[in-house]
């Protein structure tokens, strides 16, 4: 599947859930292609408070930042 087959699949969906634990340096500032696909899609977006994806999130108000990098928080 391509990328625009990718988008057509995720505008089916309402909601984009991105959880990256901060187990090392890469992980916690990481800004996966994942986030961009939400947002180009047209889905809401809620990440892990990875401090990258965080203000993505932010800066286009496009979703929410967990408090923690718990599910529950989620």
């Amino acid at each position: 599947m391509g990328p625009a087959g990718l988008l057509d699949r995720l505008r089916g969906y309402d909601l984009g859930v991105y959880i990256l634990h901060p187990s090392n340096y890469n992980n916690l500032n990481a800004l996966p292609n994942k986030v961009f696909e939400f947002i180009h899609a047209g889905l809401g977006v809620a990440v892990s408070p990875n401090p990258e994806m965080a203000r993505i999130v932010a800066d286009h108000q496009c979703g929410v930042v967990a408090r923690d990098f718990t599910p529950s928080a989620m």
